[in-house]
């Protein structure tokens, strides 16, 4: 993966730590001063968690700072994008071809604007506004599949996300039928379903992604209910490839699995 230049949000998250350090105090310490707790102040400063909106205002208050830090978050238009999600959507630019593993949903870069939509609004977790935020960031790196030289895409999933009525009927029959599309007209993508008459496998374990890179070189992405994770260590990349060629053998082949697809779909009439 090719390496990020520092944004506006490194420079301030290297501030944050400098000022702290500064001050001599901890992260306990200094999460003390500002109601919040170590664990995410560290998560903030190392980028893992997006600047809650009192965040600056509260660090000012902490290191008597006179509100540099407001100003800074004013003058940089911080980019709040946690630093994970900043590699996984470079790993999906860059990538030469995308082996792809989803046991829960549909992956990102295949699903429909309002299936994404029911994804983000589930149990109320997001406001309104933030759940049309990240589906217009979805649909957007959708963009990378009808760029002049796409990504090989390798998609597995499981057949339990077909029945699942993610958005109800209607939503979940519209999703199966772009996806029954997407594997027949778009000939770097290929769909294949592992059918629910395969007991247990190595993709239960939870999605993954392996990107390889235009020089060779292979990245994973992990995602869970928190924050995602990218890895370039050889032994993750061995035992993601071990997890990959296991669940992909149980699979049905991407005829078959279109053939499944449209099937599920016509039960959601």
């Amino acid at each position: 993966m090719t390496e990020e230049q520092p944004t506006n949000v490194d420079f301030l998250l290297a501030e944050l730590r400098r000022a702290r350090k500064h001050a001599g105090l901890s992260q306990e310490e200094q999460g003390r001063r500002m109601g919040y707790s170590a664990s995410m102040v560290a998560m903030v400063e190392t980028g893992g968690r997006r600047l809650p909106p009192d965040y600056l205002p509260l660090v000012d208050k902490a290191l008597d700072t006179g509100g540099l830090f407001v100003r800074l978050g004013e003058q940089l238009r911080v980019d709040e994008t946690p630093q994970w999600r900043r590699q996984r959507d470079a790993l999906e630019r860059e990538a030469s071809s995308l082996r792809w593993f989803e046991h829960a949903y549909v992956p990102g870069l295949l699903q429909t604007e309002d299936y994404a939509r029911a994804v983000f609004s589930r149990g109320g977790i997001f406001s309104a506004d933030e759940v049309e935020r990240r589906v217009a960031d979805r649909l957007a790196r959708q963009d990378v599949l009808i760029q002049p030289n796409p990504p090989q895409l390798v998609a597995v999933i499981d057949e339990g996300v077909l029945h699942r009525p993610v958005g109800g009927r209607k939503v979940i029959q519209h999703q199966l039928l772009h996806l029954a599309q997407l594997g027949t007209q778009r000939p770097r993508l290929r769909i294949h379903v592992v059918p629910r008459s395969v007991g247990e496998y190595a993709g239960l374990d939870g999605p993954f992604i392996l990107a390889t890179l235009p020089s060779g070189d292979e990245v994973a992405y992990l995602d869970n209910y928190l924050e995602g994770q990218v890895t370039d260590r050889p032994a993750d990349l061995t035992c993601l490839r071990d997890a990959w060629e296991s669940t992909l053998g149980e699979a049905l082949t991407p005829h078959q699995s279109v053939q499944l697809i449209r099937e599920v779909a016509e039960t959601w009439t």
